[in-house]
């Protein structure tokens, strides 16, 4: 009893103005479409996943859907009902006996939805998701340009996936082509195909407006991708001693001090053993190798062009930080109290979640340079991701 996936990708995105359809913009290091892709490739329930496009397309989803175990692409219709039939045919000789149909810009199903649907079609030979609508609904008229309240009680907002009997579902798009619909479950309702309403998820929301694209970012930092690629572990170290002074400046966070830290650039241990650990993780060499302290320029130079520079080899590497683990080897000042604003100071500057981010502070117990209080250590250890 096979089930097959159907990815409706042809859209221009008309309402999300950009040089690319909607469904190849990039999210979480990927594309909305790979993103959306894979939760159906990876559930152990489907066996086939295809996806219908547009034919101008088609450079973009190769790139997408590398690696990716699905069937020939379809090339989809003027629109998205047209583009549904095209795919539903294209199934003919797999004839599946169950079939979902999702849209390629819903990039946040979660896979116990999916599974909800599979489990319902031994039942029922169709199953829709679906939301209750929360904001109070008007009725506009034009003419007395008058606005009417309509009672939200049994009024819901219908998602993809929607699953079908195949046989059923296909015969229905063949049948039903002069009618106009905007989803699946219409196609049913115009056919007398019954069908059971599963509750959906309000993060399994459309990707549709720049708003919702600038959603779906903020969401996707918080979903890791689990195609982690190339992993890389890299680890830095850096020591400088003290100099007179009134101030250190740690992770380029500003900070009071008796003392002043001595190097050629601004001394920042911190950021320079997260360079150096980045260079490392990336076969780079180390700063010395890039920024010579025998060269005049870097005198005095901000810790951050360093850090900036390793940063621009990772990503121009489609490199991606999954996480850092740094501690400061001091006897003053306490780390402790300067947490919060260096994590925070951190994220911005590696844009990596807060929560991907450890400093600690430890001493040497009173032993050696860094007990005598001579100077400051930082070590640090990072992994990456690298993608083809």
């Amino acid at each position: 009893m096979s089930v097959a996936a159907l990815i409706v990708a042809a859209g221009r995105g008309s309402r999300l103005k950009g040089n690319i359809a909607k469904q190849y913009l990039a999210l979480n290091n990927n594309t909305i479409l790979r993103e959306t892709v894979k939760n159906f490739t990876e559930h152990p329930q489907v066996d086939y996943v295809t996806v219908v496009i547009n034919r101008k397309d088609l450079n973009l989803y190769k790139k997408s859907i590398k690696n990716l175990k699905v069937t020939n692409p379809v090339e989809g219709g003027k629109t998205r009902q047209d583009s549904v039939r095209l795919g539903l045919n294209s199934l003919k000789k797999i004839f599946p006996k169950k079939v979902l149909i999702h849209d390629a810009a819903r990039p946040f199903i979660e896979k116990k939805y999916i599974t909800k649907i599979i489990s319902e079609l031994d039942k029922k030979p169709g199953a829709v998701l679906a939301i209750p609508v929360t904001d109070t609904l008007k009725l506009f008229k034009k003419k007395s340009n008058a606005l009417i309240t309509i009672s939200r009680k049994n009024i819901v907002q219908s998602q993809t996936p929607q699953g079908f009997h195949y046989d059923k579902i296909r015969e229905a798009h063949n049948n039903l082509t002069k009618y106009r619909v905007t989803d699946d479950a219409a196609v049913a309702e115009k056919a007398k195909i019954p069908v059971k309403i599963i509750k959906g998820d309000p993060k399994n929301f459309k990707i549709t407006t720049k708003e919702d694209y600038m959603r779906a970012k903020e969401i996707a930092k918080t979903k890791p991708s689990l195609e982690l690629g190339d992993i890389r572990i890299g680890q830095g170290f850096d020591v400088h001693s003290f100099t007179p002074g009134n101030f250190i400046t740690l992770y380029g966070v500003k900070i009071k001090h008796r003392m002043a830290l001595s190097g050629h650039s601004d001394a920042d241990v911190g950021l320079h053993s997260i360079t150096d650990a980045i260079l490392g993780a990336l076969a780079m060499g180390d700063i010395g190798q890039h920024f010579p302290s025998s060269e005049k320029k870097w005198k005095n130079a901000s810790s951050l062009i360093f850090l900036n520079f390793a940063l621009d080899a990772l990503q121009k590497k489609n490199g991606k930080i999954i996480n850092l683990d740094s501690t400061i080897i001091c006897e003053s000042p306490k780390i402790n109290k300067w947490k919060t604003k260096i994590t925070t100071r951190l994220s911005k500057i590696l844009k990596i979640e807060k929560n991907r981010i450890s400093i600690k502070g430890t001493t040497t117990d009173k032993l050696g340079f860094l007990g005598r209080q001579e100077g400051i250590a930082a070590q640090s250890i990072i992994s990456i991701s690298l993608r083809d």
